[in-house]
């Protein structure tokens, strides 16, 4: 299933960017047109759910997250179906990831690694 950019998923989130993707789901980016916040939303892929175990690991990804609170981890704000397919909508956070920095820079300082580890 391709969301276009533009459409409104689950009645709620406004999809305005495809933003990257995982080993499991796409990542599109968002607005919560009720709320008025940027949002990220994780869209498990279509090959990932026909394995049933999979599509569980996403569910409780979603039931788990969504009971954490702490500042340093990304909060769940919603979790539903979009024509039928699971999704979570998630804090945006803007920034470069850590394999994107690796990538560019190569290997760190054992410094920086503590830094982001801690």
């Amino acid at each position: 299933m391709e969301i276009k950019i533009g459409s409104l998923a689950d009645s709620r989130y406004r999809i305005t960017a495809h933003i990257g993707h995982g080993g499991m789901a796409e990542v599109y980016e968002g607005v919560d047109i009720i709320s008025k916040k940027q949002v990220a939303i994780k869209v498990i892929r279509e090959d990932v759910m026909v394995n049933i175990a999979n599509l569980k690991r996403f569910e409780n990804e979603a039931f788990i997250a969504a009971s954490l609170n702490h500042p340093n981890i990304v909060k769940v704000y919603n979790h539903g179906l979009i024509n039928g397919i699971p999704y979570i909508a998630n804090e945006y956070v803007k920034g470069q990831t850590l394999k994107d920095i690796i990538e560019f820079r190569g290997n760190l300082h054992l410094d920086e690694v503590i830094d982001y580890m801690i």
